[in-house]
């Protein structure tokens, strides 16, 4: 038994006089006091908060209560007291500690010789150590502290240590020692204990910092949405008010347009008005008297009006806005109605076409019609063909009518039938070959057949061959031509070209054969040699060109052999000319009049021969650029030809399959006749009448050809405005116009007429000149009525009078295309004035028209 275990006898036989023991007595109770006083933790220590003690239970069932373990205190002396105020000591390495109770609620200590034996425990004390005042508001420690299991005091150990202990005289007090270190495991326990504390306040503050974020997410989240939603809900409302002003915007700009479209329509009515009062004002004085009119609309009355006084015009004022121009202006005058509905309109009669392509027959006699005969046209070289030709015989005047010789560049020829009588039927005009082109444009009246006629052609005319290959013929042509009229024979050209000995065989077989075959290969071959030699040869080339033209015109068998080429390689041999040399060059003019020549006896077989050269790029646009009356020569002879002229429309490098709307309204050739007919009154010449003749044989070569002149965009505005230059020329200026002038407004108003009705009576030229802003219109109104209703002017020869009157029928079919109705009458009545001499009307009509004009200007 140890030395502090009692049991409850022991203390009877204790002396407290000893010194020793009272020495003891004195340390217990001074730790004792010590204990009891507040102790004060190091501050990197957190205060532990014991838990609460259990409940009391009855001294009977008294338990030992619960150990806490303190490291701080292992050097001390560790004395226990249990509820009934005994006291034990342990010297064990942990220290057990019991709740204290309050310093009011303990009971004084006892006195030595009162105090009864404790019962002293081998163990661990029965309860805690008493809490100190300050423990109460400390945080628990989230370490546990292992304690022991409390084991209840054994009596007979408390007996054992009572019989054997020694005598408190013979008991030696023990000296204390110092409480060992603490170990190393306890040094990793506070260690860790103080890493615990970092990590706890680490991971706290990262938590509170991951909420804090996870906050600001979600309300930038919710930001960010709201955001989003509000500029969607801007965005549709922004659409549909854009939606809503754009459809405004629409609906305005459509109603601006049909003001416009009605003021502009309004401003062109109130225009025509203005220009028919004005054109009424300057021609007042060369007016028919309106009786006269009314009973004859369609005769011709301009021998009529000479010496014909200054009308006093009597009506109603004018209530159209333009009133102020004359006080008393003429009625609105009506224009005859025809009443047959039925009527054909007069087709042009294009003078100087010939039907190349009808079978050849002799022209008769008409004194002996039953002898037939041909005539030879005799050879002219090429300037002799565009100059003043040789008058013919007195039996061939007889015989084809009378010889113009007021123009120079007029052919003989003869009409067949008057384009009158037949009413609508073009009229056949027959010419010899080399005068088709810029020299077909005047017209030829027949010389009607007398008696006196017939016995001058009593002669008989000789057998006359054309066509026929007999060898005196042709050799008479070979050895007599020239290409100027006043040069060397073309002969003498090609003989001293080359020194080669093929050259030589060549030029032989030209003198020596006798057939139109030999002459046209020993040519073929000339040409070939002479190619080859590239610049040195342009003259000699050209001469030949013109030779080959004279035997194409003469001997039309030789055409199909200058269309095959003997030679493979012919094709790939470089040009001779450039483009720009082209212009001042005689070898391209010459060359061009030899295709010219050979197309107007051209076979449908070899068509496709001259079809492929059209077809080559640039061939026609650099021709027509370069020299452009010989070109539009040779398309107007190419285009009479049905096989061909499709070939003259079409695209170089396109094929017709690939050719849309667009393509076909902006034909290249179509549009660089335009170009050329539509140009100045005084630069005319041959060259306009030739690209009008060329644009009547694309007309007159198929039906499809004819709509597509029609549908082309810059043809009808360059007639029209061609037309407008001529009629001004004529009427409003008191120059002279040139003599060609009336030729070309003759031959633009019969290829008008005939490309307005490739349709027939239909309202195509109507709305597509409705539809125009550029003043077409105006300009075709104004050039058309007048020539239609207008007389011409006094101060023109009476040639170009009648040339004028020649063309009022084929105006007014076109007017009546376009206008009718009051605007009609109001162009009618512009060039009309009523006789004050004449018969006055009866109060009815006059009553009537009154009517009617103010009912017309109501309209307006």
């Amino acid at each position: 038994m140890s030395d502090n275990e009692f049991d409850d006898g022991a203390w009877n036989d204790v002396d407290f006089d000893d010194p020793t023991l009272l020495t003891e007595i004195a340390k217990i109770e001074q730790n004792y006091n010590r204990l009891k006083e507040p102790v004060q933790h190091p501050p990197a220590k957190k205060p532990r908060l014991d838990p609460a003690p259990p409940e009391r239970l009855p001294r009977a069932q008294a338990q030992p209560k619960r150990l806490v373990v303190d490291d701080d205190d292992d050097d001390e002396i560790t004395i226990t007291v249990d509820e009934n105020g005994h006291y034990g000591i342990l010297n064990d390495l942990h220290r057990a500690t019991a709740p204290t109770p309050p310093r009011q609620s303990l009971p004084p200590p006892p006195s030595l010789v009162q105090q009864a034996p404790s019962s002293i425990t081998s163990g661990h004390p029965s309860f805690k150590r008493p809490q100190l005042p300050h423990q109460n508001q400390a945080t628990p420690s989230t370490v546990p502290i292992p304690t022991r299991k409390m084991q209840p005091p054994l009596p007979q150990l408390a007996r054992f240590v009572q019989s054997n202990r020694p005598s408190p005289s013979s008991v030696v007090p023990r000296k204390r020692t110092a409480s060992p270190p603490p170990s190393a495991l306890e040094l990793q326990l506070q260690q860790m204990k103080a890493d615990l504390e970092k990590l706890q306040t680490s991971n706290s503050q990262l938590t509170t910092a991951l909420k804090a974020a996870e906050v600001a997410k979600y309300s930038r989240d919710g930001e960010v949405s709201n955001l989003r939603r509000s500029i969607e809900q801007n965005h549709v409302k922004h659409n549909e008010e854009v939606a809503r002003l754009m459809a405004a915007k629409a609906d305005a700009d459509k109603a601006l347009m049909e003001k416009e479209k009605s003021f502009n329509k309004e401003i062109e009515s109130v225009k025509t008005r203005y220009i028919m009062r004005q054109q009424e004002l300057e021609t007042s004085s060369r007016k028919h008297p309106w009786s006269s009119v009314r009973r004859q609309p369609n005769s011709s009355q301009v021998g009529l009006m000479q010496h014909t006084p200054i009308p006093k015009h009597r009506g109603t004022q004018s209530r159209s806005g333009i009133g102020g121009v004359h006080d008393t202006p003429a009625p609105v005058a009506r224009r005859p109605r025809d009443h047959d509905a039925h009527r054909l309109a007069p087709q042009p009669d294009f003078a100087g076409f010939v039907n190349a392509f009808a079978p050849s027959s002799p022209v008769k006699s008409p004194v002996k019609a039953r002898k037939s005969a041909k005539f030879i046209v005799p050879y002219q070289p090429q300037e002799e063909r565009s100059s003043s030709p040789a008058p013919p015989s007195s039996q061939a005047q007889n015989l084809f009518g009378a010889w113009d010789t007021k123009d120079q560049h007029t052919p003989l020829r003869r009409q067949t039938r008057a384009p009158s009588q037949e009413g609508g039927d073009d009229a056949a005009w027959f010419s010899s070959p080399g005068d088709i082109g810029a020299e077909a444009a005047m017209d030829m009246e027949a010389r009607p057949v007398t008696p006196e006629n017939e016995e001058e052609d009593s002669i008989d005319l000789p057998a006359l061959r054309i066509g026929q290959d007999e060898p005196e013929e042709i050799h008479a042509l070979i050895i007599s031509h020239r290409r100027d009229a006043s040069g060397i024979l073309s002969l003498q050209i090609l003989l001293g070209a080359d020194q080669s000995a093929e050259y030589a065989r060549a030029c032989s077989g030209l003198v020596g054969q006798g057939s139109a075959v030999g002459v046209g290969t020993a040519l073929i071959i000339m040409a070939q040699i002479l190619v080859k030699q590239m610049s040195s040869q342009h003259a000699t080339l050209a001469t030949l060109f013109d030779l080959a033209a004279a035997l194409a015109y003469s001997f039309p068998s030789i055409i199909k052999l200058f269309l095959s080429s003997a030679d493979p390689s012919d094709a790939a041999l470089p040009p001779m000319l450039q483009v720009a040399e082209m212009a001042d060059s005689i070898l391209a003019t010459e060359a061009l009049s030899f295709l010219e020549a050979v197309c107007w006896r051209l076979k449908d077989d070899d068509a496709d021969n001259i079809s492929k050269l059209l077809r080559r790029p640039n061939f026609v646009s650099q021709a027509m650029t370069n020299d452009v009356k010989a070109a539009i020569s040779f398309l107007a002879a190419v285009t009479s030809n049905p096989s061909t002229y499709s070939a003259v429309l079409a695209f170089p490098d396109r094929p017709s399959d690939d050719l849309t709307e667009h393509d076909i309204r902006r034909f290249p050739v179509v549009e660089r006749l335009s170009s050329v007919i539509n140009c100045d009154v005084d630069d005319l010449s041959e060259m306009h009448i030739t690209a009008l003749s060329c644009l009547a044989q694309i007309s007159v070569s198929h039906e499809t050809a004819r709509t597509t002149l029609l549908d082309s965009v810059s043809l009808v505005p360059a007639l029209i405005n061609s037309t407008w230059n001529l009629v001004s020329r004529f009427w409003d200026t008191v120059q002279v116009p040139p003599s060609i002038a009336v030729r070309v407004l003759r031959h633009t108003i019969h290829v008008f007429h005939r490309i307005a009705f490739a349709r027939g009576a239909s309202n195509d030229l109507r709305d597509r000149l409705a539809g125009d802003r550029g003043g077409l219109d105006y300009l075709f109104t104004a050039s058309i009525g007048r020539l239609a209703y207008a007389d011409p002017p006094e101060s023109l020869d009476e040639e170009i009078q009648e040339g004028l009157k020649k063309l009022v029928e084929f105006a007014r079919d076109l007017l009546e295309l376009v206008v009718d109705g009051p605007e009609m009458d109001d162009i009618y009545g512009a060039y009309q004035w009523e006789d004050p001499n004449g018969p006055r009307q009866s109060q009815e009509e006059d009553s009537s028209q009154t009517q009617d004009e103010d009912a017309l200007m109501e309209d307006v």
